[in-house]
C-alpha cells in the first residue's frame, strides 16, 4: 500500500508573506440510511484555531450537531500558507486517485473573512467528484465547520478514496456493509496567524505494537488499513497535540489514538514528528462454551 503523505499543491506555495495558514480536517458522518436533517445546511463556527485540541474533542463537538451518527476524522491537510489571493492547498495521492483540499481567498479583501473550501477527488489530474462551500465568513483564530446535502458520498466513491480494502473479496463484504449506510463529509477549516511554509514533521518509527493489530472486531468485520499522524512530542517524549493526517480505517481509531497514548519518543522531544503504521482487526472469536 502506498503511504499518503500531504505536499502542497503545485502552484500553492506562494512567497509565505500573507501572515495567514490555513488548515482543512475532513470528517466523516454515517448512520443507516435517513434523512438526516441535522446535516441539511451545517453550517457553525468554534473560537480556536485548533492548536492543542484532540481529535475526541472534535467528535464531540460534532456529536452534539449531529446526534445518533458514526463520527470519525479521516484526515487533515495543512497547515499552508493562504495566498492573498486565488487557491492555496495541499493534494495526497496514491496510485492514480488523490484528494486536494483548497481555501480560496476573495482577492480584494485583505483580511480572510471571504473564504471558500473545496475538497476535490482526482482520477488521475483530472476531478472525478468536489465538494464546495463558499464565502465562509471565516475569522483569524476560528474554526468553521461546513456539511450539507451537498456533501453526501456514494459508498462506491468512499471506498475508492476514503478507504484500502486489501483485495477485491474485502472491498466486496465492505461495500455490501456500507451500502445501505449514508455517508456524508463534513470540512473543519481553520485559520491562524502565521507567515511561511511550515517546516516537515520529523518521520519517527512507530513501536511494534502488538495491540495495534489485535483491535477487536471493527463495524464492518475483520479488516486491515494503515494510520498517519501528525503529533508534536512533549519534553517526557510523549506525543501530544496529535492529529489525524490519514486514516484508511476510521472504525478502529478510537483504540488506536489510546494504544499511543503509552509511546514516548524521548530522543524527538520539542518536535513535529510523523507517525504511520499499520492496524488490524481481526475475525470476531467464537465463544468459549467453558467460559462463564
Amino acid at each position: 500500500m502506498a503511504l499518503i503523505v500531504p505536499r502542497v499543491a503545485a502552484g500553492a506555495v506562494g512567497s509565505g508573506e500573507t501572515g495567514f495558514m490555513g488548515e482543512v480536517r475532513v470528517f466523516e458522518v454515517r448512520r443507516p440510511n435517513s434523512d438526516f436533517t441535522p446535516l441539511d445546511g451545517l453550517r457553525f463556527r468554534l473560537e480556536t484555531d485548533g492548536r492543542g485540541v484532540r481529535v475526541s474533542q472534535w467528535l464531540a463537538t460534532l456529536a452534539r450537531r449531529i446526534p445518533e451518527a458514526y463520527l470519525a476524522q479521516l484526515g487533515t491537510f495543512g497547515p499552508f500558507p493562504l495566498e492573498p489571493a486565488g487557491a492555496s492547498g495541499a493534494v495526497r495521492r496514491r496510485g492514480g486517485r488523490g484528494i486536494q483540499a483548497r481555501l480560496t481567498r476573495d482577492a480584494d479583501s485583505e483580511a480572510p473573512e471571504h473564504v471558500s473550501v473545496s475538497l476535490t477527488l482526482l482520477r488521475g489530474d483530472e476531478p472525478a467528484h468536489e465538494f464546495h462551500a463558499s464565502d465562509l465568513g471565516i475569522r483569524v483564530g476560528e474554526t468553521v465547520f461546513v456539511s450539507g446535502r451537498e456533501f453526501e458520498i456514494p459508498a462506491s466513491v468512499y471506498l475508492s478514496w476514503f478507504r484500502e480494502p486489501p483485495d477485491r473479496e474485502a472491498r466486496g463484504r465492505l461495500y455490501e456493509r456500507l451500502r445501505n449506510q449514508t455517508i456524508f463529509l463534513v470540512l473543519g477549516v481553520t485559520i491562524r496567524e502565521g507567515a511561511g511554509q511550515p517546516a516537515a514533521p520529523r518521520r519517527l518509527r512507530a513501536p511494534d505494537d502488538p495491540r495495534l493489530h489485535d483491535l477487536g472486531p471493527s463495524l464492518v468485520g475483520p479488516s486491515t488499513g494503515r494510520v498517519t499522524l501528525r503529533a508534536s512530542v512533549a519534553e517526557d517524549g510523549a506525543l501530544d497535540d496529535v492529529q489525524v493526517v490519514e486514516t484508511t480505517f476510521p472504525e478502529v481509531m478510537p483504540r488506536v489514538l489510546g494504544i499511543i497514548r503509552d509511546w514516548t519518543f524521548p530522543d524527538a522531544s520539542g518536535q513535529a514528528v510523523l507517525l504511520s503504521f499499520p492496524v488490524t482487526a481481526p475475525p470476531r472469536r467464537p465463544a468459549d462454551p467453558d467460559r462463564r
